[in-house]
């Protein structure tokens, strides 16, 4: 054995350094199937902690801004890609292949991954999220929940969770809860778990207070995080799975599905809308 390859999506922070701390070397890499699948990776000479590595030989990336300028620095924008390993468009579907292929002037073709990183001072690529899931405020925030929920699902007490708040005043999150972490919660505080559904039990103050001081300790300017991505109030909701197409089969949550599916239990973590 001489390394593990950690590949897929980004990788959260906190299992890059499980594994440093183990020692055991982990290179992280990053593409996608367009991509016949590798873009960057961690070399065993240059291994760059929260970071994918730097491009493979004749593949070029590109950072830009939402008015398609190149980003300055180690500025965050929508990664762009070009390579001999990158596809020349999707199968009989001229539509879609539009949608994401560009020639430049010089007519090399770039491929609009949808992801959005930033580049270090090395040279690494450092995958943000998901262009699709940044949620704008409505003071006009912009928010990439990925980082906060990776955080929130350090604690064992949650199972899922996914981050809320599109064109609304805060953030909130729906959290699926670990079922014996939260009958031990209700135990302690004397209330008939099996008696009461989820939203009953959350609406205990003491239940509720519980998670919100777990999360808040994790997520808070303390810890790191910018005001805006503090979580003001969470909601109970049954565990998002493939069946109901709120999970994909590789376990990643369909934020859209899981807007319709729990669209009234969000509309009521908000007052203007009780």
């Amino acid at each position: 054995f001489k390394a593990g390859i950690s590949g897929g999506g980004a990788l959260p922070e906190y299992i890059d350094d499980v594994f440093e701390v183990m020692g055991v070397p982990l290179l992280g890499g990053y593409g996608l199937t367009e991509t016949a699948p590798v873009l960057c990776v961690r070399g065993f000479e240059h291994r760059i902690p929260y970071a994918v590595g730097r491009p493979l030989p004749g593949t070029q990336v590109k950072i830009l801004d939402e008015e398609g300028h190149v980003v300055k620095g180690s500025e965050q924008g929508v990664v762009w890609v070009s390579g001999p390993q990158v596809m020349e468009g999707y199968r009989k579907n001229p539509e879609e292949t539009t949608k994401v292929m560009q020639r430049d002037g010089s007519n090399r073709l770039w491929f609009n991954t949808g992801d959005l990183g930033r580049r270090t001072r090395y040279g690494d690529i450092s995958i943000i999220g998901r262009v699709k899931d940044t949620i704008v405020l409505l003071g006009g925030e912009n928010v990439e929940p990925g980082r906060i929920e990776c955080t929130m699902m350090l604690s064992d007490r949650i199972d899922q969770v996914m981050v809320c708040g599109q064109d609304q005043e805060y953030l909130t999150a729906l959290v699926v809860p670990n079922v014996d972490k939260l009958r031990e919660a209700c135990e302690a505080v004397g209330v008939d778990f099996e008696a009461k559904t989820l939203p009953e039990l959350l609406k205990h103050e003491t239940i509720h207070e519980v998670y919100m001081n777990d999360i808040a300790n994790r997520v808070s300017e303390k810890t790191g995080f910018r005001e805006v991505e503090c979580i003001h109030d969470l909601a109970f909701v049954r565990p998002f799975a493939p069946e109901d197409g709120t999970l994909t089969q590789t376990l990643k949550v369909k934020r859209r599905k899981v807007q319709v599916r729990d669209a009234q239990i969000i509309r009521d973590m908000y007052p203007r809308y009780r």
